[in-house]
């Protein structure tokens, strides 16, 4: 999602003949959408204070099976039972969702315990505000981290962050354009939403390069009608994207060369593939967090594990900076083996010694050495590959 920092989601505790006033500012036109869950063995009622008076109360549905609709002139209201919500969820909660349909201005539903066993109430509203924006909608109490979309956070869906990744570039005409204001490259972008999960995950699995990315464009297209999106040399066919809508199709297209090199693997081992070989950095810290994830995407690594069969085992490695060498210990290793640092091969290759040693020297194929492209603090990708077969990873950060 987009939300950022956004307050777009709201938790808390009803106790037995207690009310919880839940406090929205509506401070958009149209439709704004209150959704609430709270656990199935609960009863809690409803009134809502509205800009031209107070509304309910409002009982909640008898049992599970049961639904009520209520209609007002700012609202709409539906209250499902656990058995019948509108997702056809089973996590045995009921839920109730509020529409307000009135003037932008402040509303407070209000939810009043009539029968609690428990009491904990977790809720969201759509469309929230975007990030830096103080005049949109937004809840204003009971406040609680998190701004992930929620149907983002099933537990196999792959949910990714946006990072910066250029500011600046110049358009079709010549023009230079940017966009700043919103981080710094290698920085997460700060409409990137966040975790955790109602239940208490992680939520984000990595971040991808999102803001500001050039993408394929319709020219007939919506965005093609703007001059300052069209990038310079694109002939009129590629453009500017940005936020997590430019990120998610980035991982989306690592997911597909990862089934690619593996057809076999499923949701789950891919998440998993995702989360060991994301990268940490000067800007990614204290990984796995509710901000990054397990880090920065790291697509070469994800396919290079995701090839089955002969893949070698690392036991050891020591990276010398000053010599530029990688000696890296294990079993394994085949008599055609190839080192990668980032993704990046060497332009000789490396020594093997009986299938248990690999000495890798020489430059990068981007003309670098080990001490020109790791910097200071920095972290690095060691990939070794059997070629046409598996792959081992390790990382080193550079003192």
């Amino acid at each position: 999602g987009d939300a950022g920092g956004a307050p777009n989601r709201v938790g808390g505790t009803v106790a037995q003949g207690g009310t919880v006033a839940v406090q929205v500012q509506k401070g958009t036109s149209g439709v704004l959408t209150c959704d609430f869950w709270y656990g199935g063995s609960d009863r809690l009622d409803v009134t809502i204070d509205a800009p031209s008076g107070t509304f309910g109360p409002y009982a909640s549905p008898a049992t599970n099976d049961d639904s009520a609709f209520e209609h007002a002139a700012e609202f709409d209201l539906d209250h499902r039972g656990s058995n019948v919500d509108g997702y056809d969820a089973a996590n045995d909660r009921r839920e109730l969702t509020v529409f307000l349909t009135g003037p932008a201005g402040n509303y407070t539903i209000n939810l009043n315990g009539a029968n609690v066993t428990d009491g904990h109430f977790d809720g969201t509203l759509n469309p929230s505000y975007s990030h830096g924006d103080t005049t949109g909608n937004k809840f204003l109490s009971f406040v609680v981290p998190g701004s992930i979309w929620d149907a983002a956070t099933a537990r196999n869906n792959i949910c990714p962050g946006d990072y910066v990744f250029r500011t600046q570039w110049t358009d079709v005409d010549g023009n230079p354009e940017s966009h700043t204001g919103e981080g710094n490259p290698g920085q997460i972008w700060t409409g990137s939403s966040t975790g955790p999960t109602f239940d208490g995950r992680i939520g984000l699995d990595v971040c991808a390069p999102g803001d500001t990315l050039f993408t394929t464009y319709n020219p007939t297209s919506y965005f093609a009608t703007f001059r300052s999106n069209l990038v310079q040399d694109g002939g009129g066919f590629y453009g500017a994207a940005n936020a997590v809508s430019a990120a998610a199709p980035t991982v989306a297209g690592i997911v597909a060369l990862m089934l690619q090199a593996n057809p076999q693997l499923d949701a789950s081992q891919v998440k998993s593939l995702l989360h060991r070989t994301a990268r940490t950095d000067r800007f990614a810290r204290n990984l796995p967090n509710e901000v990054w994830g397990y880090g920065k995407v790291d697509a070469f690594g994800a396919v290079a594990l995701s090839l089955t069969g002969g893949a070698p085992t690392v036991n050891s490695a020591k990276i010398n900076i000053t010599k530029g060498s990688i000696a890296i210990k294990g079993s394994g290793f085949s008599s055609s083996v190839s080192v990668y640092l980032d993704g990046i091969s060497f332009t000789a290759r490396p020594k093997i010694k009986n299938g248990e040693k690999v000495t890798q020297k020489g430059t990068l194929s981007n003309g670098m050495t080990i001490d020109q492209y790791v910097h200071s603090g920095a972290q690095a990708a060691v990939v070794v590959r059997n070629d046409g077969a598996g792959a081992a990873e390790f990382f080193f950060t550079r003192p």
